[in-house]
């Protein structure tokens, strides 16, 4: 799945336009959203690099993204819960194991 595609479907879930995607914002909903469409991203093969690139962002900011995507997969619910419904309606999305 490419990342356009994913961005689009993580905008659409969490109410988030692709412009503030790709913006310089920091609301909590937009960097959440943002978070997880790069782990998303490179859950699927990208590099940190790439997928920095695709999010006007640098290799860092990804790294931060999978690691905290990770971390609140694990212990908060609702990201959880969030995540598995994203998963449940895009298969391709599931991945078993992602490496930081």
């Amino acid at each position: 799945m490419s990342i356009g595609k994913i961005k689009k479907i993580i905008c659409e879930r969490m109410g988030v336009s692709l412009e503030a995607l790709d913006s310089r914002s920091r609301l909590k909903r937009t960097a959440l959203a943002r978070q997880i469409a790069m782990f998303y991203a490179y859950a699927m093969g990208n590099t940190q690099v790439v997928v920095g690139r695709k999010f006007k962002r640098d290799h860092t900011s990804v790294t931060h993204a999978v690691k905290r995507i990770k971390q609140w997969r694990d212990c908060d619910w609702e990201i959880r819960a969030m995540l598995e419904g994203i998963e449940d309606e895009y298969p391709v999305l599931k991945k078993d194991t992602v490496v930081c």
